[in-house]
C-alpha cells in the first residue's frame, strides 16, 4: 500500500487500533446482558447453574467432557476456567464467553472496514431474541459463534503456516461445542476451492481437501462422544445419549411453528430475499457467468449456505419437535443470515461504487472514515442499547441461597431440577445439590454425598407428590432406598417450603 509513492507501514496498525476500540465500547455494555438480568430469554435456572458447578467442581471424569448429562454440548470452556482456578462467579464465567465472543468477531473482521464490525455488532446487541439466546450460558451458542468466527477468519488469513492442524484444532473445539458447527467450518473453504479456475472435477476435490481438517475434527468428536456415553453407561447405569431421529413426516409442523413462532415479518422476508440469492448464485455459476465473480461473496454465500442447510437438518428432527420447536435452536442461522447479507451487499457496493468512503481502497483514509462513521453510529445508538435490569426472580433465588448456605451450609438438598442447582451455584460453601424423584440428574456422582448426610433439606416446590399430602409436608420422605423423618418444617419460612429431614434412627451410619 502506497501513499504518494510512499509505503504506509501504519495502515494495520490503524485498522487494528480502530477495531479494538470499536470492540471495547461494546464491551462496556457487558453487564447489560448478564445471567442476572432480564435480557436473558431463559432466565437464571438451573441449566445456567451447571456451567457454574462445572468450572468450580472438584469432580472429573470423562462425564466432565460435556455440559453434564448431556452428549452434544462440550464443555471445554467450563474445563479452562476449572483449570484456572475456582470459586468462579456467574459473571465472571459469562465475562469470559462474552469477551471471547467478540475477540472472535474483531479476528474475523480484521481486514474489513471498521463500519461493518459496528454494523454486525450492533444486530446483535440489539436483536434480543436471538442474542438473549448466544449471551446466556445456559447454551453453547456464544461460545460456538466465537469458535467459529476464529476458525473461518483463520481461513482468510494471508500466511499459510500451520493452518491445517490451527483449523483442525478450530474446528474441533466447535464441533464438541455443537455438532451443528461443522456446516459453517465446511462451507467456506468448500467453496474456496471451487471458486478457483479450472476443471470442476479439479476444483470440487481441491475444495474437499481444504475441507479435510473438518472431517477430521468430525470424526475425532465422534470418538470422543462415543467414548463418553460408554462411560456414562458403564458409571452411572445412563449412557445420557441424545436419541435423534429424523423424520420427513416432522418438517410440516415443524415449519408452520417456526414461521408462526419463531420468525419476525422482516426476518421471513431476509430468509427469503437470502435463499432468492443462493438460488441466483448457483444458477449463474452453473452457467459459467464470468461476469459474476464467486471469489468476491465466498464468506456470504458460505454463511447463507450453511445456516439453509441448518435449517433443513433441523426441521426433520425429532429434539427439535420434542423440546417445543424452542426458538433456541435457531439463535446461530437466525444471527448469521442477516450477517451473510451484509456482507454480500457490502462487497457488492464495493465493486460497483469503489468511490464511496465505506469501501476500502488503496488509501488509508477509507478505513479511517469507516471507523468516524462507526463513532458517530455509535453516539447515536449506544444509549439506546438495553439497560441493565436485574430480574427479581433471580434476586429472589439469590436471597434464598444466602439464607441456605447461612443456616445449612454444605447439607444436601433435594428438588426438583430447576431450581436445585440454582442454589448451590449462588454459594461458596454450596449445598450438595440433587433432583429428586423424577426429575432430570446431571450430578449422579454426588449421590454418595448425599446419602452418606445425616440431616437432608427438601425443596417441596416441584415435588407435591411425594413431599406433601393435603398440603403438609410428609412426616416421612423416602429417597435412593433411604428413610428420613422431616424434623423441621419450612426452615427459612418462605416460600419456596423448604423443609429439614433427618436419618431414620435405624439407618444411622
Amino acid at each position: 500500500m502506497t501513499v504518494f509513492g510512499k509505503k504506509f507501514r501504519g495502515v494495520s496498525l490503524i485498522q487494528k487500533a480502530c477495531l479494538i476500540l470499536i470492540a471495547g465500547l461494546f464491551l462496556y455494555r457487558a453487564p447489560a446482558y448478564a445471567p442476572d438480568t432480564e435480557f436473558i430469554i431463559g432466565g437464571f435456572s438451573s441449566d445456567t447453574a451447571i456451567p457454574i458447578l462445572m468450572a468450580n467442581s472438584d469432580y472429573f471424569s470423562p462425564f466432565s467432557l460435556y455440559y453434564w448429562g448431556q452428549d452434544r454440548f462440550g464443555s471445554w470452556p467450563f474445563l479452562a476456567f476449572r483449570a484456572l482456578g475456582n470459586n468462579w462467579d456467574y459473571y465472571s464465567i459469562y465475562l469470559g464467553m462474552y469477551i471471547y465472543l467478540h475477540l472472535g468477531f474483531m479476528y474475523f473482521f480484521r481486514n474489513r472496514n471498521p463500519l461493518l464490525l459496528t454494523l454486525v455488532l450492533l444486530l446483535l446487541h440489539f436483536w434480543r431474541p436471538v442474542s438473549g439466546f448466544i449471551f446466556d450460558i445456559a447454551q453453547p451458542y456464544g461460545w460456538q459463534l466465537g469458535t467459529i468466527l476464529f476458525a473461518l477468519g483463520l481461513t482468510e488469513s494471508r500466511s499459510r503456516k500451520w493452518h491445517p492442524w490451527l483449523y483442525f484444532f478450530l474446528s474441533f473445539l466447535g464441533i464438541w461445542l455443537s455438532p451443528s458447527s461443522a456446516l459453517y467450518l465446511l462451507g467456506y473453504p468448500f467453496l474456496k476451492g471451487i471458486a478457483r479456475e479450472g476443471p470442476l472435477l479439479r476444483r470440487a476435490m481441491d475444495g474437499l481437501r481444504k475441507c479435510l481438517p473438518v472431517f477430521l475434527a468430525y470424526w475425532g468428536h465422534g470418538l470422543l462422544r462415543r467414548y463418553v456415553v460408554q462411560f456414562n453407561g458403564n458409571a452411572f447405569y445412563q449412557e445420557y445419549e441424545t436419541p435423534l431421529r429424523w423424520k420427513l413426516e416432522y418438517i410440516g409442523t415443524a415449519w408452520k411453528a417456526v414461521l408462526n413462532d419463531v420468525l419476525e415479518n422482516w426476518e421471513l422476508a431476509i430468509w427469503i430475499v437470502s435463499l432468492g440469492f443462493l438460488l441466483s448464485v448457483l444458477s449463474v455459476f452453473s452457467l459459467r457467468n464470468r461476469s459474476f465473480s464467486l471469489r468476491r461473496q465466498t464468506m456470504s454465500v458460505a454463511l447463507l449456505a450453511a445456516s439453509a442447510l441448518f435449517l433443513l437438518s433441523i426441521l426433520p428432527l425429532n429434539w427439535f419437535t420434542l423440546n417445543q420447536f424452542g426458538a433456541r435452536y435457531l439463535a446461530l442461522p437466525r444471527f448469521l443470515i442477516p450477517v451473510g447479507l451484509i456482507l454480500f451487499l457490502w462487497n457488492f457496493l464495493k465493486a460497483r461504487v469503489p468511490a464511496l468512503p465505506w469501501s476500502t481502497g488503496p488509501r488509508p483514509g477509507p478505513n479511517l472514515s469507516g471507523f468516524v462513521a462507526s463513532l458517530i453510529l455509535l453516539i447515536v445508538l449506544l444509549p439506546s442499547m438495553p439497560e441493565r435490569k436485574l430480574s427479581e426472580p433471580f434476586e429472589y433465588r439469590q436471597s434464598i441461597a444466602a439464607d441456605l448456605e447461612s443456616k445449612y451450609p454444605g447439607l444436601p438438598l433435594i428438588g426438583n431440577y430447576w431450581e436445585t442447582y440454582v442454589y448451590a451455584a449462588l454459594q461458596r460453601t454450596a449445598n450438595i445439590p440433587q433432583p429428586g424423584h423424577g426429575q432430570y440428574q446431571r450430578t449422579p456422582f454426588l449421590l454418595p454425598d448425599v446419602l452418606a448426610g445425616q440431616q437432608i433439606l427438601v425443596n417441596h416446590e416441584g415435588l407435591p407428590a411425594t413431599t406433601i399430602k393435603n398440603g403438609i409436608p410428609l412426616g416421612e420422605f423416602r429417597f435412593r432406598g433411604q428413610i428420613y423423618v422431616l424434623k423441621e418444617e419450612n426452615v427459612l419460612n418462605r416460600n419456596p417450603r423448604i423443609s429439614l429431614y433427618a436419618k431414620s434412627s435405624g439407618q444411622n451410619r
